[in-house]
């Protein structure tokens, strides 16, 4: 490292300058935007109060001119009857007066007798021609309704400006005046009356209807106003661009609208009326409450102003303005102070590189260097050369940090790995018959998966266990493929003779025959005291005796599981097993409270008699929940028996083959299960988390038959396999079982090739533990002599090819 003058880190730090310099600009347009949005919401705020104010001026002025003109047109009398249809020039008074405002569609006159008269402005909206379907010629349109009962007609007449009439139509009628809310309301009051906005039936538009009642009742004078010239007055307004105006009843009607939204916003515009704005209106407690809407991804602001002039109640303005258009001229502003601060940015770059370069270039080394320790390439890690003192004390640390690490790491993994080999040496310790298994499974696992990891060609073209966790993944694995078996019973694994569990029960068995035998003589004694024959006696006595004896030596026989029990000889054993003996003594005396759980109530009547040989309710033992694996990760397949253990006499001496019933035969196959739940509740780093898979699968067959998760070929992975044949091999020479002679080498493999043959070992695994000598080479180091002997390695690939070419 080089000692020359070195450079403070606090000078490196003036190229922060230009991120505080941006950050005081962007401090400073952050507030530019803050408050242009203030002064954008004060200007639509006041457009929304001057739009309000003028449509209470506008709506005011309407109602004078509808009151006006109903005052006029109450002075008219010559309709105080329905004029003739020759008449139609005389309506040239009552034309001017409708004519001077384009917002009153019509007046009318309503008589006693159900008459109606009406005269309809058709230049008060474009909705008039198109729905009574009047052409450019006409200017007026007049309906006369007259007659009684059924036999009313409506007659329509089409006039022009000069009122001639250009056609009309006759239909029958069932309208009554006399039943419209305005005549009603017109009747019981003295002055002109007002209604509320409603349709009108002939336009289908919204409007509100002025009337009064003439000549003590006799007829009613009206004025139609239709709303439908608000939405013209509305899209007059000085309003923002985006914005859009609703007149509305609380009652969420809609009376006129206008909108000034963009051409690209249109699809954006409402057809029915938020329900927001109304919920607004009852909610609203200052002039600046607002909330936003959201509309086809556009948003809105929202509010609403009430109109009341002259105290009447004419509805809400309500107001949308899109926050996009409204902020639009502040945003060109931020806009152009944004683009001004990035131009002053690049001037300042040559500036900011240089004093960043200071800062980066040995930061990007010292990541390197992280990089080295985070892959545990301690060996790699060098310290970087840099001016700067706090990253060169930094470098410094990093190197001495990683000598730490790695010395630390190695002892953690020392500690790992001697830990891992003494559960395995545990393991074997913990039954002389199998000692040794544990140590030499890996030894031959590693043997195969060298030659595998060297073989470059078909399986193992991708086999690649160079690195140094992959091998210790593998190897750990290897080491505890079996730490299940921590958990089998010593007595199960050593179960030489069918009657064993902690000890041999052939000699409650044989102590039962001794009392027979006893019995006999004293039955003999008993004869004689009584008067027998001593001849006859004797000879009962022996023949008993003699058959007893000739019986506990066939049941001894049967303890050994040497043979096969044949029908005729589980007959026979059950029908020695019938044979009873006089039991004097409680058989409860003298048992821990656990074992006297499984025992029925005592019997008080002693002495009894009890079968010689029996499978009794305290034999069976009852499986019980496996609460400490219950969130175990991996299903398993293999069929699990009703009770734990079953200690029944005759059902144990049954055994058709060897000495293992169905239940020790699970509890023995059981270690793989817990071998896997025990390595799967590890937290393993990266690179060791596939133990688990290895470990656990070395009781699979490529056909699905084997256990515990009946794995098929195509979820077993190579090392996996390698495991399997590992563990075979083993099981095939080793000469420390007490169920089996070891094996000669030659016999252990021909059994292997016929495992080959049913899919249980992986052939090509097979054919490489062949061709490359590694049975021999393990057999050398392992195998007693007498057990090595010649293997004819080309039959035995030959044999597999000739079998593959079948199949």
């Amino acid at each position: 490292m080089s000692n020359r003058h070195l450079i403070s880190f606090r000078f490196s730090l003036l190229g922060v300058m230009i991120i505080l310099t941006i950050l005081s600009v962007g401090l400073v347009i952050g507030m530019q935007f803050h408050y242009g949005k203030e002064l954008a919401m004060e200007s639509a705020t006041k457009a929304f109060y001057n739009t309000a104010n003028n449509m209470e001026q506008q709506l005011l002025n309407l109602k004078r001119q509808a009151r006006n003109t109903v005052e006029t047109i109450s002075f008219f009398d010559k309709l105080s009857s329905p004029p003739q249809d020759g008449e139609m020039p005389a309506l040239a008074p009552l034309a001017k007066v409708i004519s001077q405002n384009n917002d009153l569609y019509a007046l009318y006159f309503a008589y006693d007798n159900g008459d109606f008269y009406e005269l309809i402005n058709v230049e008060s909206s474009n909705s008039v021609r198109a729905t009574y379907g009047a052409t450019a010629e006409d200017r007026w349109i007049v309906i006369k309704i007259t007659g009684q009962g059924q036999r009313r007609t409506k007659r329509i007449f089409f006039l022009n400006q000069h009122f001639v009439i250009r056609t009309f139509t006759t239909e029958p009628s069932n309208y009554d005046p006399r039943v419209r809310p305005w005549y009603i309301e017109a009747q019981s009051s003295s002055t002109i009356i007002k209604t509320e906005p409603y349709l009108f039936s002939n336009l289908k538009a919204p409007g509100i209807t002025f009337a009064k009642k003439l000549e003590q009742g006799t007829r009613v004078a009206a004025v139609d106003l239709s709303l439908e010239g608000l939405k013209s007055y509305l899209s007059r307004q000085p309003m923002l661009p985006g914005s859009q105006v609703f007149l509305f009843k609380m009652d969420g009607e809609v009376l006129a609208q206008a909108s000034w939204l963009a051409e690209s916003e249109r699809n954006s515009e409402i057809k029915v009326l938020p329900e927001k704005l109304i919920e607004l209106v009852a909610k609203q407690t200052s002039k600046n409450d607002h909330e936003e809407l959201t509309i086809n991804g556009i948003v809105f602001l929202a509010h609403v102003e009430a109109l009341n002039p002259s105290n009447l109640d004419d509805g809400v303005l309500g107001f949308l303005i899109s926050r996009k258009e409204l902020m639009r001229p502040y945003m060109e502003k931020l806009t152009f102070s944004v683009m001004v601060t990035l131009l002053l940015v690049l001037l300042l770059a040559p500036v900011v590189l240089y004093f960043t370069s200071l800062l980066v270039a040995p930061i990007k080394l010292l990541a390197d260097e992280n990089d080295k320790v985070r892959h545990r390439q301690y060996d790699k890690v060098k310290g970087v050369d840099t001016r700067i003192t706090e990253l060169n004390n930094l470098s410094k640390s990093m190197v001495a940090m990683s000598d730490s690490i790695k010395t630390y790491e190695q002892s953690q993994r020392d500690l790992m790995d001697s830990f891992i080999k003494l559960i395995s040496k545990t393991i074997d310790y913990k039954s002389p018959y199998t000692g040794g298994h544990c140590a030499r499974v890996p030894e031959i696992a590693t043997m195969v998966a060298r030659k595998a990891n060297i073989a470059n060609y078909g399986p193992f073209k991708d086999f690649d266990l160079t690195s140094k966790e992959k091998w210790r993944e593998f190897q750990i694995a290897a080491w505890l493929h079996d730490c299940g078996k921590v958990t089998t019973p010593e007595y199960i694994v050593d179960k030489a003779t069918k009657l064993e569990t902690i000890y041999n029960r052939i000699h409650e068995v044989r102590m039962r025959f001794e009392v027979l035998l006893r019995d006999a003589d004293i039955d003999y004694w008993q004869g004689l005291a009584e008067g027998g024959d001593p001849a006859t006696l004797a000879e009962a006595r022996d023949t008993k005796k003699q058959e007893l004896i000739d019986e506990f030596a066939f049941i001894a026989e049967c303890n050994l599981g040497g043979e096969v029990m044949a029908e005729d000889k589980v007959e026979r054993l059950k029908q020695i097993a019938k044979r009873t003996w006089i039991r004097h003594l409680d058989n409860c005396l003298g048992l821990g409270h656990i074992e006297r759980l499984r025992y029925p109530e005592a019997s008080l009547n002693l002495p009894c008699e009890e079968p010689l040989l029996s499978d009794r309710p305290e034999h069976l033992i009852e499986r019980t929940p496996d609460k400490f694996f219950a969130d175990a990760k991996t299903p398993f397949a293999m069929e699990v028996p009703e009770h734990l253990y079953n200690l029944g006499e005759v059902y144990n001496l049954s055994i058709s083959r060897g000495t293992l019933t169905t239940e020790d035969r699970y509890k023995i196959n059981e270690h793989i299960i817990t071998t896997i739940r025990m390595l799967e509740t590890l937290p393993y780093p990266e690179g060791l988390k596939r133990i688990p898979e290895y470990a656990g699968a070395h009781h699979e067959t490529l056909i699905g038959t084997g256990y515990p998760r009946k794995l098929t070929a195509k979820d077993i992975s190579l090392p996996a396999r390698i495991m399997t044949l590992a563990d075979v091999f083993e099981a095939l020479t080793a000469s420390d079982r007490p169920y089996k002679k070891a094996k000669t080498l030659n016999e252990s493999v021909r059994i292997m090739s016929i495992m080959v043959e049913k899919q249980h070992l992986d052939a090509d695994l097979f054919k490489l533990f062949l061709e490359t000598g590694v049975y021999l080479e393990y057999a050398e180091k392992f195998l007693e002599p007498s057990q090595i002997d010649e293997v004819d390695v080309d039959a035995y690939v030959k044999q597999m090819e000739a079998t593959k070419t079948m199949n």
